[in-house]
């Protein structure tokens, strides 16, 4: 049930619509110019935005996005988990963890727009971390 709900809300945060309105026209287009037209900038750059929009922001089953920052090529998105995550029973000789980092690749390799931006060199780094602050899982997706 956790990993369902948190590929759920790693496909509600694809780079193209990470908030019901996903950014503004105007806000897209100084991105842009922002990055000097760096496609995977202005990608990595829109996403971190999308990302910190909603943080903080309980988005069920006690998940929510503690923030996202980037570097231009990397975003590094530090997300919330309940502590039962770590009651989770391993499932196709997959830890929780394996389990969290597989979804979450298949989830944001499932759309053209994420996939695009992996084909350009852009990275998703993905935390997360228990009730007590500690980390309870690191991995990054660098293509699909």
């Amino acid at each position: 049930m956790i990993f369902r709900a948190t590929s759920a809300l790693i496909v509600l945060f694809t780079f193209a619509a990470c908030t019901p309105q996903g950014p503004s026209r105007d806000e897209v287009w100084e991105t842009i110019e922002g990055c000097d037209g760096n496609e995977r900038c202005a990608f990595a750059t829109l996403a971190t935005n999308e990302y910190n929009k909603i943080a903080g922001k309980p988005l069920g089953h006690g998940i929510s996005v503690r923030g996202a920052k980037t570097d231009g090529k990397v975003v590094s998105l530090a997300v919330n988990v309940p502590e039962r995550i770590k009651s989770e029973p391993t499932r196709d000789g997959r830890t929780a963890e394996q389990q969290l980092a597989y979804s979450v690749k298949k989830d944001l390799c499932g759309k053209k727009t994420t996939r695009r931006f992996f084909e350009i060199g852009g990275e998703l780094e993905f935390s997360t971390y228990l009730p007590s602050g500690e980390r309870f899982s690191k991995s990054t997706v660098d293509s699909c």
